[in-house]
């Protein structure tokens, strides 16, 4: 069998059991579920590795220097803590090394917490890594451990990126005028206190914003910038709120300003009716509403049950949209 297709658990036991194929496998890069990576901890798939400078104890006489403790977990077990005469940066980057390697393929999830003191010295000529989707989490100093992580990432198969804000003192807007960012297929926003402007110059073909606190003006302000930029057919924007009289004052809204027209979705199953703007002779703006519930609920959001909605669409003749005084 060919080694690539080799589960990377498989390609482990390889290099402890068989010394003849171990230079070949080393060669090769892994396909990996899941990564997580930040200053002093790395999870591949399930297995976390967690690594420390060891403490000195009060009986030593001798200072602790470049003496380290690597604790392991493997799901909600925990191997007992190894120790190594090795510095906590050397012991890393050798840990890194091992798994992450040029053109190794994450087809799940790499999550950015912060970024590895070695991961910053490291030569981008020699590791891409190829990220579907990338999770970004907005500490302090993200900015600039996005700009370390970027290095390395094949950017050419990002699909999807999503950002969440833990600090409303930390400006995203930089990370929001990346080409890779603003342009991939889907982009997931949490933000604290969200500033319209970023979200103009977004050319995602579907924008997600989770607990955002835009106001009914804000959404004004965005229905008309897509109106005026003339965006392309199967561009999407969905925010979450709190209740559906929030979503209904939007409608009223979009009628008076925009002269939208009640109307129906065959496509969609939502409680409420919609509303469409005409775009050009070729495109409409549907809005409409979706009640999710909690059946979208995934980690680390507690959504809002209501969805409110915007969607490019070919026009009603050729899409089958039904204005409510056409329907029967």
């Amino acid at each position: 069998n060919n080694i690539l297709t080799f589960h990377y658990h498989s390609r482990e036991q390889i290099h402890y059991r068989i010394p003849s194929l171990r230079t070949i496998n080393s060669i090769f890069p892994f396909e990996l579920e899941k990564v997580k990576i930040s200053n002093d901890t790395l999870v591949i798939n399930n297995r976390k590795w967690t690594v420390g400078r060891r403490i000195q104890r009060e009986n030593e006489i001798e200072p602790v220097v470049d003496e380290s403790e690597v604790s392991i977990f493997l799901g909600a077990q925990r191997a007992p803590t190894r120790r190594l005469n090795l510095s906590f940066d050397d012991v890393f980057e050798q840990l890194f090394d091992a798994y992450i390697r040029n053109e190794t393929v994450v087809k799940g999830t790499l999550t950015l917490v912060s970024i590895p003191a070695f991961l910053k010295k490291k030569n981008s000529d020699e590791l891409k890594i190829k990220v579907a989707n990338l999770e970004l989490t907005t500490e302090r100093g993200s900015t600039e451990d996005y700009e370390q992580l970027r290095r390395f990432i094949d950017l050419k198969t990002l699909r999807s990126v999503m950002m969440i804000e833990n600090s409303a003192a930390n400006n995203v807007s930089s990370m929001l005028e990346k080409p890779e960012i603003k342009t991939c297929e889907k982009l997931t926003l949490t933000l604290l206190s969200p500033s319209i402007d970023p979200l103009f110059r977004l050319r995602n073909q579907h924008l997600w914003l989770h607990n955002s606190q835009l106001s009914i003006d804000d959404l004004d302000k965005l229905v008309e910038n897509w109106i005026i930029t003339d965006r392309e057919i199967g561009t999407r924007f969905s925010l979450y709120q709190t209740q559906y009289i929030d979503v209904d004052s939007i409608f009223e809204r979009l009628k008076q300003r925009f002269e939208a027209i009640e109307s129906k979705h065959p496509e969609h199953h939502y409680y409420t009716d919609g509303v469409t703007i005409k775009m050009g002779d070729d495109r409409r703006l549907v809005i409409f509403a979706e009640y999710v519930g909690d059946s979208d609920v995934t980690y680390p959001f507690n959504h809002d049950p209501w969805v409110f909605e915007m969607e490019v669409m070919a026009n009603a003749s050729a899409n089958g949209i039904v204005e409510s005084d056409e329907a029967v």
